[in-house]
């Protein structure tokens, strides 16, 4: 049996997640996987029983942000300081310190970019010094103007156990085709980066070629244990390259998770959805999707699993899509888990069945809302957030946003007014469909609710707004950042 399509809308709407018992995602807990924790691969065994210590919830933690609208052209050698074909961005680089040869650092990067021709395609990698780490993310919008938002997340070990109390830059940079504004609405990118111990993190790193059909659910290669206490939550973020061999509208590349063999996206549509109306072999881009959410599991020895498919279309009924391969660091994936106690974290709180989004303005989906206390100035926040998405028709241009509400009951929109944080539009040739977030926010002291909404917005040959629904799955979170304050040396930009 494989993902059978049903819904309303594009015919038969997009698929929802039924695999056959046989092909269930994930087992019972097993022995994970050996892994190395050298400075390329941050892979890690998985807590042993014997060895196990409770997560700590204050980090050493960097971030660098920027709300100013910047012009990135792509002329040869403006901007390239190491000579690879990226430049440097404004508001994307951070410094940050290590404590123990052991220590793992979580980075992530937001960004928005607008286009400003049809080959205005954009490639984004994160670096260690002047060292490329991890894959590429790729943004390729197919039309001018278009707004499109990037997430960047990726796990590194700089002292690859062996050098402690690192001094390390991190940046975010990009490769263009054509020029590309950022923030062009005052939308904020930046970077973050934490500094996670050994004993709290459990990662995986894949490079083997896997083709994906729709015949059944394919293992990727990402299966990864942790040892949980009791009340811990754990962040898992996965990022994976790939290659949509496919190019029609019907089509769709799906990716899942589960825990101990039971699934993470619980009414079955997947946590995310990846759309090509243009094959990405040759020199057609090879772009990476993210999954990120916050699991509650109870204390005990767990097994996540990483599993996809492809519902294909009636036009090509053989679509493919293929993760690695070509030997390149740009086809890697990464499955992390990142234990996290409970003092710090509020949620995860979960879609309350769908929401149905019909007019123009800002729509709050109903069950995303998280609150927290912040103390401290120097604390910050880390919001995740997702949720499934359908539109009604095949032209649709739906926007997401996060908005944050102090107690006095003063709202603040974290994205652009009009567009938000996050956009899904037929007209992107190539991308992911889910809405999904990692950020970083400075609140402030007091009580803070973030909570998502979204509007929908006509477009192509229609006069009105396309209907489309976000959940039933889905779910926000929101994680208190509390700085140990000794050896975090970034600043806000």
């Amino acid at each position: 049996q494989v993902p059978k399509a049903s819904g309303p809308g594009r015919g038969e709407g997009l698929a929802r997640m039924e695999p056959a018992p046989e092909e269930s995602l994930g087992a019972s807990c097993v022995q994970p996987p050996a892994g190395s924790s050298d400075g390329d691969d941050p892979g890690h065994p998985g807590q042993a029983e014997d060895a196990w210590l409770p997560a700590q919830g204050t980090f050493a933690f960097s971030w660098s942000q920027s709300t100013k609208a910047l012009d990135v052209g792509c002329k040869p050698g403006r901007g390239d300081v190491d000579g690879d074909g990226f430049l440097a961005v404004g508001g994307l680089a951070l410094n940050l310190k290590t404590d123990a040869a052991e220590d793992k650092v979580l980075v992530i990067g937001n960004v928005s970019a607008t286009s400003q021709s049809h080959h205005s395609g954009s490639s984004w990698t994160l670096k260690r010094g002047a060292r490329r780490i991890g894959p590429l993310f790729q943004l390729w919008p197919g039309a001018p103007g278009m707004k499109q938002s990037l997430l960047v997340p990726w796990l590194d070990c700089p002292g690859g156990g062996k050098r402690s109390r690192l001094e390390v830059e991190y940046s975010l940079q990009v490769r263009l085709r054509d020029g590309i504004r950022l923030s062009e609405g005052q939308e904020r990118r930046h970077l973050a980066a934490l500094v996670l111990p050994d004993s709290q993190v459990s990662s995986v790193l894949a490079h083997t070629e896997v083709v994906v059909g729709s015949e059944r659910w394919h293992d990727v290669g990402l299966s990864q244990a942790t040892v949980t206490g009791e009340g811990e939550r754990v962040l898992v973020i996965c990022a994976i390259g790939y290659r949509a061999l496919w190019s029609d509208e019907g089509s769709r590349g799906r990716f899942t998770m589960a825990r101990d063999g039971v699934r993470l996206d619980g009414e079955s549509f997947g946590l995310q959805s990846v759309r090509s109306t243009g094959s990405s072999v040759g020199s057609a881009p090879a772009p990476c999707l993210v999954m990120a959410l916050l699991d509650d599991p109870p204390a005990g020895k767990h097994l996540y699993t990483v599993r996809a498919c492809v519902t294909p279309g009636p036009e090509q009924p053989r679509a493919l899509c293929q993760l690695g391969g070509a030997g390149e660091e740009s086809d890697s994936r990464q499955l992390n888990l990142i234990r996290l106690p409970s003092a710090v974290v509020s949620g995860p709180f979960r879609c309350i069945g769908a929401t149905t989004v019909t007019e123009d303005r800002w729509t709050e989906i109903e069950g995303l809302s998280a609150s927290i206390d912040v103390r401290h100035s120097r604390e910050k926040v880390l919001v995740i957030y997702h949720t499934n998405f359908d539109p009604a028709g095949s032209e649709y241009e739906v926007h997401i946003t996060l908005f944050r509400r102090g107690k006095l009951g003063h709202e603040e929109n974290l994205g652009n007014e009009n567009t938000g944080m996050w956009t899904v539009a037929s007209r992107c040739w190539q991308s992911s469909e889910y809405p999904h977030a990692v950020l970083t926010d400075s609140p402030g002291i007091g009580e803070h609710t973030y909570s998502v909404r979204a509007r929908t917005r006509a477009c192509g040959r229609h006069q009105d707004a396309e209907p489309a629904q976000l959940g039933p799955d889905g779910q926000i979170a929101a994680v208190l950042l509390r700085d140990c304050g000794a050896i975090s040396l970034g600043a806000n930009r």
